[in-house]
């Protein structure tokens, strides 16, 4: 299998890295298709973001306009489903 990432020269993250970084694999099934399912879910994804107003254009130009981007400190929040409950991830 090879991918192919999208990364800056200076290795820096766009908008304090609540912009994705982009991977191209040259398969089609996804590396988490031969993984044992441990009842985490993803709800949802929220950025927070001093420049929000172009970040959110941004992530929908990539098809991410689900992603709920409110201005503020910079803060990437995961909402997951566990087996024993409700978890907030804060970056």
């Amino acid at each position: 299998m090879h991918w192919r990432i999208a990364i800056r020269e200076d290795g820096q993250r766009l908008y304090h890295g609540a912009m994705p970084t982009l991977i191209e694999r040259d398969t089609p099934s996804h590396p988490t298709d031969r993984l044992p399912d441990h009842g985490l879910r993803l709800r949802a994804v929220h950025v927070r973001h001093p420049d929000a107003q172009t970040l959110a254009p941004a992530l929908q130009a990539l098809g991410l306009a689900a992603i709920a981007v409110q201005p503020g400190p910079a803060d990437l929040i995961a909402e997951l489903n566990t087996r024993r409950g409700p978890v907030t991830l804060h970056s």
